[in-house]
């Protein structure tokens, strides 16, 4: 049974859940991608609750996301990572999760709190080589920034997103999930009537000032082993950008997941589930 609650992180609020799997056990901390919701690792939690390995995950939304209030801009990621240390209120040796800015959101935390991982599964995290500025002509940005944000109803969201775009492959409750918590009710509609509970704006920001946080400049820093995972037919993170930043890691191994791509999380939630329960297990974890 997962419960919910708010945590105060600087000026922002950050919605929480935290579920015991089988009894309960270690901390596993899920980080979802920009522009989604903690509700799409729903399968990864099935599917981790079905191994019968015992643990207490916690999932959040990333501030200007699903139930966490929005932020001032411009952003700076660093806060992001804040909100992390935020939710986790002092746990330490924890598993960390994250897909995408999850995934730089764990790392940057590991960086401003060394420790606070036990280890880290990253599924495609962004962190970016140099130029380390902000850059307003993003192409993602871009295309966040046209995105229609109210819908007449749920239904016809469905209808809009299912099979399509970023959506294409998706395990039907990682689509269930963002349903429930990417959209929420418009106060200025129809009864029936929602909206993108992430506003355009809020996701161009995360996409403009995604390389001024300079990860990549910290990588070595990360001490705790590291499993990135990323889909064969990724656009964002070929294998030659892939190895380079992997290249500066200190213990750090790769796992490319075949007929997936950059929502390698939602299409093949099995797959992470089993990196988590090894993790969990310390079957790879140690």
């Amino acid at each position: 049974m997962a419960c919910s609650d708010k945590v105060v992180s600087g000026d922002v609020s950050i919605a929480v859940a935290d579920q015991c799997l089988n009894g309960g056990g270690p901390t596993v901390l899920l980080a979802h991608a920009t522009g989604f919701c903690k509700e799409v690792w729903r399968p990864v939690i099935e599917d981790l609750a079905a191994t019968g390995l015992g643990c207490d995950v916690v999932s959040f939304d990333q501030r200007g996301h699903g139930r966490s209030s929005s932020f001032s801009r411009p952003l700076d990621w660093w806060d992001v990572a804040r909100d992390v240390l935020c939710v986790l209120d002092g746990r330490r040796s924890v598993i960390g999760v994250g897909h995408s800015s999850g995934g730089t959101a764990l790392t940057l935390a590991e960086i401003l709190a060394p420790g606070t991982f036990r280890s880290l599964v990253l599924i495609e995290p962004i962190i970016p080589p140099p130029p380390f500025k902000r850059n307003d002509a993003e192409p993602m940005a871009a295309a966040a920034l046209k995105r229609t944000r109210t819908f007449g109803s749920r239904a016809e969201a469905a209808e809009r997103f299912h099979g399509r775009g970023a959506f294409v492959g998706w395990d039907e409750r990682a689509f269930a999930g963002y349903l429930a918590g990417g959209l929420v009710p418009d106060p200025e509609g129809d009864a029936d009537a929602v909206m993108l509970a992430c506003h355009p704006e809020a996701e161009a920001e995360f996409f403009q000032t995604l390389s001024q946080h300079r990860a990549w400049s910290h990588l070595g820093e990360v001490v705790p082993p590291v499993e990135v995972i990323a889909g064969e037919e990724s656009e964002s993170h070929p294998p030659r950008r892939l190895g380079l930043m992997t290249s500066r890691m200190q213990l750090v191994t790769v796992t490319w997941v075949p007929k997936t791509n950059h929502f390698v999380a939602q299409q093949r939630p099995d797959v992470i589930a089993a990196a988590v329960a090894a993790a969990v297990s310390g079957d790879w974890a140690d």
